[in-house]
């Protein structure tokens, strides 16, 4: 699941333009992978 998530973000990165829209669901998943992986933090 992480990796899919990864890869998403990666590849929006590198379209290099993007919406707001999906600017704000990008950094919701940045959370939610950090989260995921840094559960004791």
């Amino acid at each position: 699941m992480i990796l899919q998530q990864l890869k998403y973000v990666i590849t929006v990165a590198e379209v290099g333009t993007i919406t707001e829209e999906e600017q704000w669901a990008k950094l919701k998943l940045v959370k939610e992978v950090a989260e995921e992986v840094w559960q004791d933090a």
